[in-house]
């Protein structure tokens, strides 16, 4: 709210305020986001999975920025500024953190990860193979990773945020 204010202006998108003076607040926003997802227990173990999937996303998100625009107005994170450093350091910090957390999920015998059905399985193989894409396009094309990551973390996370409000729509 302050950058919109003082800059006099939008951003076109809420991931552009990644380069405004609101870096550190919408990181840790997002962040927020994902921890709240995650920690969340869901109605049903499906549900859960989907939050935990989702929440997961929303950490990639904050953690590797989308491209750069132009800032309307206001001052931000200047021109030069190398995402990179930021992006590599981050984003294994986060792969490690995800490993020990779902390590943690096995061994307290989350309801969803011993859940038997079909659906929940399925999600859960498609949460693991996310993860493994995501952790080889990261370590073998850290390029690509830096140019697409952001945008794909942002695809899953809005799309386990439907699933989840479809399958709540379904249940009631």
């Amino acid at each position: 709210g302050y950058a919109m204010a003082t800059a006099g202006c939008v951003q076109t998108s809420i991931s552009a305020y990644y380069y405004t003076p609101s870096h550190a607040v919408f990181i840790a926003a997002v962040c927020a986001i994902g921890v709240c997802l995650v920690a969340y227990a869901g109605y049903t173990p499906l549900e859960d999975v989907v939050l935990n999937i989702a929440g997961f996303a929303a950490f990639a998100v904050a953690l590797s920025p989308t491209s750069r625009e132009p800032l309307c107005g206001g001052e931000g994170l200047t021109a030069d500024y190398d995402i990179a450093p930021g992006i590599r350091n981050n984003m294994a910090a986060l792969l490690v953190a995800i490993a020990v957390v779902v390590i943690i999920m096995i061994y307290l015998g989350r309801k969803e990860i011993r859940t038997r059905t079909v659906p929940v399985r399925v999600v859960i193989g498609i949460g693991a193979a996310l993860l493994v894409v995501g952790a080889v396009a990261f370590l073998a094309w850290p390029e690509m990773f830096q140019r697409r990551g952001h945008g794909v973390a942002a695809g899953v996370f809005f799309t386990g945020m439907i699933a989840v409000t479809v399958l709540n729509a379904r249940s009631s």
